[in-house]
């Protein structure tokens, strides 16, 4: 494998948002002023199947009512998350012209340079790239996803790709 990045998966894409709401079976409010009940809250709103009140996602991130548990699962939460990140790996991959496979809980993307890409809400797995063109074909990915926290560099990364000298007679 050429690298794996950890990545702390951001809210920054609505469409992509939307998609993993939906995917859960919830519903997308939109944009706007929200109750809560500890009181209204700016932002762009959704409910999650089972809660109480809409979680928006406002200016200083997400913010929601679920009283311990009592109002909405927080696993949701979890499981919003990690249907986003794939969501946002199949819309990247798509505007790249990639070809994607969704398989269990992560995305996979085989790169046009013959590499592949496996996307989970941890991260990204970078395996059959040469040298550093598995960053070279990651980092628009990884930032879409959100802001990376780790890089592990694998042995192909230090890899060369071997030159083929022809001669001619």
């Amino acid at each position: 494998m050429s690298h794996t990045t950890k990545i702390n998966v951001e809210y920054k894409d609505k469409d992509s948002l939307g998609r993993a709401i939906e995917a859960l079976g919830g519903k997308v409010i939109g944009d706007g002023s929200h109750r809560l009940f500890q009181g209204s809250v700016e932002g762009w709103a959704f409910t999650l199947p089972g809660w109480t009140f809409p979680c928006v996602l406002g200016a200083d991130g997400l913010s929601y009512d679920n009283y311990n548990g009592a109002w909405g699962d927080a696993r949701m939460l979890t499981m919003l998350k990690d249907e986003y990140a794939l969501s946002v790996a199949e819309s990247y991959a798509a505007s790249q012209g990639w070809m994607t496979q969704r398989q269990d809980r992560e995305v996979v993307i085989f790169h046009p340079d013959g590499g592949v890409i496996k996307v989970t809400a941890a991260g990204v797995d970078a395996s059959q790239f040469m040298g550093v063109s598995c960053v070279d074909a990651c980092s628009g990915l990884e930032g879409a996803l959100g802001s990376q926290s780790e890089r592990s560099l694998k042995q192909e990364y230090y890899q060369r790709p071997q030159e083929i000298v022809i001669k001619s007679e």
